[in-house]
C-alpha cells in the first residue's frame, strides 16, 4: 500500500500537542505502508519543495495565512503542488491532518481521503472579544470541514463526543495521547511567583488567550504578588515580545517537565479554538 501523508507539523518535531499527534500518526502509517509526506508549514518566505528527501518528505513554506490576496495566491499555488503530487504518486490513500490541509486535496481524490478532524469545528467563547474577521474565518473553514466530512472516505476525530460531525459510519475516534514524564523523577523546586503558559503561540487562539490574561488578570496578580513573573514557553513570533512586554517569551525549552516543575502556577487562558481543546 502507498500512502500520501499531509501535515502542518515538521516530522520529528514533538514540541507541542499538534506536532505530537502528527508524528504519532506518521509513525503508525510508516508501520503499515510505504509513505510519502508533504509538510505544509509557515516560513519567512514562500517556497514549494522540490525533490523528496531520503524519507520521502517534501516541504512547502507559506509566508502569508488568512484571507489576504497574497495568502490566497499562495494557497492556490500549494493546492496545485498538492494536486500534482497526488497525480504523480498513484497513492492508494491520502491521509491529511487538519481541515485546512485536507481542503487542499482535489475533489477528484476525496474518495481516497482520510482526514484527521482534530480541530473539526472552531468556535469562540460567548462574549469573548474575538473580532468579526476571525469569526468569518471560522465560519468559512467550518463550512469546508463539513463538506469534507460528507465527501471523504473516512474521518478521524479526537473529541469522543463529536456533535458537530455529520452522521456517518465512516469515522473513527482517534484520541490524543501524550508521553508523560516519569512521575518518580527528581523534581526541581518551584520558583516563587513564577506563572507559566505552554503553547504554540504562532497559533492565534493561544496568543489571544495570553493577551486576554495579561490585560484582565495579570495586573491584579502583580498588585498582590509584586515579585510574580509570567513565562510563555513554545514557539512565538518576534512581534509578540513588544505586544506583551510583561511576558518572558522563552521559545522552545530542552526539558519541558522541569519547566513545569519550576512553575508555582500553570495557566491555560484559551478563549477560542477547536478540537478537544486539551489545555
Amino acid at each position: 500500500m502507498k500512502i500520501l501523508y499531509m501535515t502542518l507539523a515538521r516530522i520529528g518535531d514533538r514540541s507541542f500537542g499538534g506536532a505530537m499527534r502528527a508524528n504519532y500518526i506518521y509513525d503508525a502509517l510508516r508501520d503499515i505502508a510505504d509513505v510519502d509526506t508533504l509538510v505544509i508549514h509557515g516560513g519567512a518566505q514562500f517556497s514549494l519543495g522540490g525533490e523528496k528527501d531520503d524519507r520521502g518528505i517534501r516541504t512547502a513554506l507559506i509566508s502569508h495565512w488568512g484571507l489576504s490576496v497574497e495568502a490566497l495566491r499562495q494557497r492556490r499555488s500549494v493546492g496545485r503542488w498538492v494536486a500534482a503530487a497526488i497525480q504523480e504518486g498513484g497513492y492508494d490513500l491520502i491521509v491529511a491532518q487538519y481541515v485546512g490541509i485536507a481542503g487542499l486535496v482535489p475533489s477528484s481524490a476525496h474518495d481516497r481521503l482520510i482526514f484527521d478532524a482534530d480541530d473539526f469545528v472552531k468556535s469562540a467563547v460567548a462574549g469573548s472579544d474575538v473580532g468579526l474577521t476571525d469569526r468569518i474565518k471560522m465560519g468559512v473553514r467550518n463550512m469546508v470541514a463539513r463538506r469534507l466530512a460528507r465527501r471523504a472516505l473516512h474521518v478521524w476525530y479526537s473529541n469522543p463526543t463529536p456533535k458537530h460531525l455529520p452522521p456517518s459510519k465512516r469515522r473513527s475516534w482517534l484520541p490524543n495521547v501524550i508521553a508523560l514524564p516519569d512521575p518518580d523523577r527528581p523534581r526541581a523546586a518551584a520558583i516563587p511567583g513564577r506563572v507559566l503558559m505552554v503553547g504554540f503561540f504562532s497559533h492565534q487562539p493561544n496568543i489571544d488567550g495570553l493577551a486576554w490574561f495579561c490585560a484582565n488578570v495579570w495586573p491584579q496578580v502583580k498588585a498582590r504578588v509584586p515579585h510574580a513573573e509570567l513565562h510563555a514557553v513554545g514557539r512565538h513570533e518576534p512581534g509578540h515580545v513588544a505586544l506583551l512586554p510583561d511576558v518572558t517569551f522563552r521559545g522552545y525549552v530542552d526539558d519541558l517537565p522541569t519547566t513545569y516543575d519550576e512553575a508555582e502556577l500553570v495557566i491555560a487562558p484559551v478563549i477560542s479554538g477547536g478540537g478537544t481543546q486539551i489545555k
